[in-house]
């Protein structure tokens, strides 16, 4: 059986602060930052 394992709301809000501080990158590479609930954000 696969154990899963969710990120804590801390580490939650470090990952939206960074995807925030990368805003203008992720614009101009037409790449994509989503949210993702208990799994975190995902880059895509």
């Amino acid at each position: 059986m696969k154990k899963t394992t969710y990120i804590t709301t801390e580490e939650k809000e470090k990952c939206r602060r960074v995807a925030e501080a990368f805003t203008e990158l992720y614009e101009l590479t037409d790449t994509v930052v989503m949210d993702a609930g208990e799994y975190g954000l995902v880059k895509i």
